[in-house]
């Protein structure tokens, strides 16, 4: 004899509880994976200045194609701080600097982000010495993923604004 009076009664209930309870969302942390063209990225989530979940940072490698100059490619990379909050799972970038624009659209999933990402920069032409002109170069618009990779060290987030330069080993 069953303990519960009604046994299919209670299975359904607990299968009702366990599906209504909403699966795991973006969390506060740091998510890391790479472009389409391979190139490594990171976003950095956790409370903004007003509490709210937001991407607080980002680093964003990048391979760039140039047009009017004689550079053939623009390899570079970027940190900055931003405030992009979290809206039903999913967040808008836009990063505007001197340096770079860079935009990207970003969906969670679980422990996963995915979206798009395209990027323009200004690159000295280095066919002319001193340079005297700058080429443009854009990377495509492309796909990325990338994955919950922990908390990390207990470190602030950069603040919304600041700028930090990352040389890849392809920059001259």
């Amino acid at each position: 004899m069953s303990k519960f009076r009604y046994p299919t009664l209670a299975f359904s209930v607990l299968c009702a509880m366990a599906l209504s309870t909403p699966g795991s969302a973006q969390q506060a942390g740091t998510y890391s994976g790479t472009s389409a063209d391979g190139q490594p990225i990171s976003f950095t989530v956790g409370l903004d200045g007003d509490s709210v979940l937001a991407v607080t940072g980002a680093s964003i490698s990048f391979e760039a194609p140039c047009k009017g100059g004689t550079a053939p490619t623009l390899f570079s990379g970027w940190g900055f701080g931003t405030d992009a909050v979290i809206t039903n799972k999913r967040a808008s970038l836009v990063a505007p600097d001197p340096f770079f624009y860079i935009t990207a659209s970003l969906r969670f999933v679980g422990s996963n982000v995915t979206g798009t990402i395209t990027t323009r920069a200004p690159y000295l032409d280095p066919g002319k010495t001193p340079p005297n002109k700058a080429d443009f170069c854009e990377s495509p618009l492309q796909a990325y993923s990338a994955t919950f990779s922990g908390t990390g060290p207990d470190a602030p987030a950069l603040p919304q604004g600041t700028v930090m330069h990352l040389q890849t080993p392809a920059q001259h």
